[in-house]
Formats: C-alpha cells, structure tokens, sequence
C-alpha cells in the first residue's frame, strides 16, 4: 500500500514539474527532446490500482494535471503535433466519452476538454468529424454537459 502511495506521489511530482515547465516557452522543445510529451500521455493513462479513495483521487489529480500540462504545451505546433502522433487526441477523447476512464471526475472532463481544444486548433485533422461536433465546436459548458450526462445515459 505504501509502495503505491510513493509511487501515485512520485508521478504527482513530475507531473506538477512538467506543468510548471510548460508555462515557459522555451521549455517546449526540451520536453519533445526528452520523451515528455510520451510521459505526459502515460500519466493521461493513469488507473487506480485500488478503489481506495486516496487512489482514485490521486489518480484523478495526476490525469488533471497531464491534461492542463498538455493544453498548455500544445501552444507549440511541434508539441501538438507530437502529441497527436502519439495519440494523445485519442485518449483526450476518451477521458470526456469515458466517465469511468476519468473516475467521473468533472475537474479531468474539464482539463481533457481544454486540451483537446487546445490540440484541435493546432491539429485539426487528429479528430474525426463527429468529435469535433461535439467536443470542440460547441461551447465548452455545452460539451461538459454532454460528456458529464453521458454516464447517465448508460443506466
């Protein structure tokens, strides 16, 4: 239990490090050159090991986090354009389709989506059709609610 405490805390770090890094401009291309965009999409594919609260919320502290570091690099062209090789797009969509791959947290819908409109306005050809409908082009409160009911809509 403890191993998975350091380890969640461990990520918190270096997420919260890349997040403070990506407010600087010329920080972009050192994290390209070190895999940072590649560590970034791991964090975004965070999973609780247990269902213990501290886990779950460490987890969506971490996926929030990536989301909002991602946004904020995806202003260079050549981060936004390593991340949707990556296919960090994919799992930006996902986490807003997905409740339970973002633990229904609304703070992680929030971020993905401000990410994804981020990538997308670089990116634009990284998304099909009918994510840009829904995800991008409407107003963010009106793709929140769409994403935030979809839980809902599954019962």
């Amino acid at each position: 239990m403890a191993e998975n405490t350091m380890e969640g805390g461990a990520k918190w770090t270096i997420v919260t490090i890349l997040a403070n890094m990506s407010v600087l401009e010329q920080c972009a291309s050192d994290i390209i050159q070190e895999n940072g965009v590649q560590l970034i999409m791991g964090m975004l594919s965070e999973k609780p090991r247990s269902g213990t609260p501290a886990e779950v919320a460490a987890c969506e502290r971490v996926q929030q986090k990536a989301a909002v570091t991602l946004a904020r690099l995806s202003r260079d062209p050549d981060v936004a354009r390593e991340a949707v090789r990556l296919s960090c797009m994919s799992r930006l969509i996902e986490l807003c389709r997905s409740p339970s791959e973002r633990n229904s947290s609304d703070a992680v819908l929030v971020a993905c989506l401000a990410a994804l409109r981020r990538l997308a306005g670089v990116c634009p050809e990284g998304l099909q059709d009918s994510d840009f409908q829904q995800l991008v082009q409407p107003r963010l409160v009106d793709s929140f609610l769409l994403c935030s009911n979809m839980e809902e809509s599954f019962v």
